[in-house]
């Protein structure tokens, strides 16, 4: 009998040693291809380290940096696409100014210009003061010096006005009395730019360092000056300025967020574990049948 199943038991013995073949080497490439389950990162507590709280720090200065340079870029190229005249030119309009007596002058220290004049020319570029006469007399318009200016009117029946560009609905104004001025205001050699004649009158002027005062008359130096004037200048320099300040205000503001929140290494792989764990999550509930539950 043991003869007969001896065979048998053989054959037995050799399918179920091909049997544990087929499943070692099933397992294998099960394991080898199955996706493994996330591991958690050490993580601990966030550490404070100089090298982060430098980065907080230059990160907040560039967005505040940022913050500030934007809007004023933005008003800057408003102001050069909008409030520029047809001569390419920025300043107020024109407004009436008036005097009982022979001259309208500004205050000493009303255009004052400090600082190198090759900067001061590139800042402002050209000064250009209007005016149109009120009277039928013809207008002259003038820039000295103010202590030159002081000197020429210390005589004469005048009035002294701040600046032209005073945003009072009526122009706050000082008489001074004196006399009539003994010869017309052209001739005097103390002007730095003037025109005179009837019509609109435009004085062009290249700033330079110094206290200045502007002058206006009728150019019979007769009594009684009534004209609407205004200034501008040409500010060459202030579209590129203003695109200058919102490229680098956005760029400022972009490299500073970046910094400010950047997170450490091992908060980001601690970040990325959980998304993977919640993908994984996910698809396990989506791939497993309703009503059967995982857990026994």
């Amino acid at each position: 009998m043991n003869v007969l199943l001896a065979p048998w038991r053989a054959i037995e013995l050799v399918f179920l040693k091909l049997a544990l073949v087929v499943l070692t080497v099933v397992e294998f490439f099960a394991r080898l291809f199955r996706r493994r389950p996330a591991r958690a990162p050490q993580y601990g507590p966030r550490r404070v380290t100089p090298r982060r709280v430098l980065r907080v720090f230059v990160g907040t200065l560039l967005i505040v940096v940022g913050l500030g340079a934007l809007p004023v870029g933005a008003v800057g190229l408003w102001l050069d696409l909008t409030g520029r005249d047809s001569s390419g030119f920025i300043g107020t309009d024109l407004k009436r100014f008036s005097s009982t007596g022979h001259a309208i002058v500004t205050e000493p220290g009303a255009l004052r210009l400090d600082g190198p004049a090759g900067v001061t020319n590139q800042l402002l570029g050209e000064i250009r003061v209007t005016g149109v006469s009120g009277t039928t007399a013809p207008l002259f318009i003038g820039i000295a010096t103010s202590q030159n200016a002081a000197n020429y009117l210390a005589p004469v029946e005048h009035t002294v006005i701040p600046r032209l560009d005073q945003n009072s609905p009526e122009p706050v104004s000082d008489e001074r009395a004196g006399r009539a001025p003994a010869e017309r205001p052209g001739p005097q050699w103390i002007w730095a730019a003037q025109a005179s004649g009837p019509g609109l009158q435009a004085v062009h002027w290249r700033p330079r360092v110094g206290d200045w005062s502007v002058v206006v008359m009728n150019a019979d130096g007769s009594r009684g000056v009534e004209a609407d004037l205004a200034v501008s200048v040409s500010v060459p320099w202030l579209d590129d300025a203003a695109y200058g300040l919102l490229g680098g205000g956005t760029l400022a503001l972009l490299i500073g967020t970046l910094l400010a929140a950047r997170r450490p290494p091992r908060e980001r792989r601690f970040i990325k574990y959980q998304r993977r764990l919640a993908k994984e999550r996910r698809l396990h509930q989506e791939t497993t049948p309703r009503g059967e539950t995982t857990s026994r």
